[in-house]
């Protein structure tokens, strides 16, 4: 295996190439893959490839258990260059530098494999280990060991990636109409790892559906680890008379909050009674969110 230090590049085929992260502790970084174009910015969210977004829309670059799998022969004639970045977990505390050993693994079957170590790093929590990038017609790697301290929002930000922390709003319907309405129609999906997905999550900003994956999957860890693969929750309203939440009662916001709760809890015990009365039309309760 050729090893790259930083700034050195080196041609590469145009074959099946896997990319993993060696060094680090499972659970503690994250992998990314930008596509990007001649101005070193995605096209659109979709060209970042991560444990929420498997697979570019062509599906060039595609991630699965960990290892990026990169079929250079389809990556779009827009895109000039495929950025493998990692990222620390927000609950992981230091930078990357503190990661011993940390490293990009490029293999090629049949070719030359590298390695991409992380190497000048300093106060950074994620970087750009590795790019591969087109040069008169063929393709090239290049140890690449940029980052930012910043974080995810900074590295997905550099690279044109939408981080709006705060969606435009929209004015919410009337609660019975709107509630009813959802309730309906929402289907939840469960992805391997066992974390649970609604379709309301995709309104919300890239990297709150990062922050709020990567808790789901820990709970879902845990939850698998106990033999509680399918738990039933309870939600406690605790009210706040200190004064704090004054605007969020004057805008209705709290009384929306526990109407809500009102209309699932009576649809629950309504489907519970009809079920022990022997009419079997409703489905069966969700667990509470």
């Amino acid at each position: 295996m050729t090893s790259l230090t930083r700034g050195a590049n080196s041609p590469i085929d145009t074959v099946t190439t896997t990319v993993e992260v060696t060094g680090a502790r499972q659970g503690t970084i994250d992998l990314f893959v930008f596509q990007l174009g001649a101005d070193l910015k995605v096209r659109t969210d979709a060209d970042l490839v991560f444990f929420n977004n498997p697979s570019t829309p062509e599906g060039a670059v595609t991630l699965a258990g960990g290892q990026v799998t990169l079929n250079l022969g389809t990556v779009p004639a827009a895109i000039g260059t495929l950025a493998v970045a990692v990222a620390l977990d927000e609950n992981v505390p230091g930078s990357l530098a503190q990661v011993p050993g940390l490293a990009v693994t490029v293999t090629q079957t049949g070719s030359t494999s590298f390695e991409i170590p992380a190497e000048g790093l300093t106060t950074e929590r994620s970087a750009v280990l590795l790019e591969a990038y087109r040069r008169n017609g063929s393709w090239k790697v290049r140890n690449r060991s940029a980052g930012w301290s910043g974080g995810l929002g900074a590295l997905v930000t550099e690279h044109g990636v939408s981080v709006d922390e705060t969606p435009a709003h929209t004015p919410t319907p009337a609660p019975e109409l709107v509630r009813t309405t959802v309730a309906a129609g929402t289907s939840a999906t469960v992805d391997g790892n066992g974390v649970r997905t609604v379709p309301g999550e995709a309104t919300l900003s890239l990297v709150k559906r990062e922050k709020l994956n990567l808790q789901k999957r820990e709970v879902a860890k845990v939850l698998l680890t106990k033999g509680a693969s399918n738990p039933v929750g309870r939600v406690v309203l605790v009210m706040d008379n200190t004064g704090s939440m004054s605007k969020r009662y004057r805008s209705g916001e709290v009384a929306r909050i526990i109407e809500c709760s009102a209309v699932r809890e009576a649809a629950r015990r309504h489907c519970r009674r009809r079920r022990h009365l022997g009419e079997h039309l409703c489905p069966p309760a969700r667990p509470a969110r």
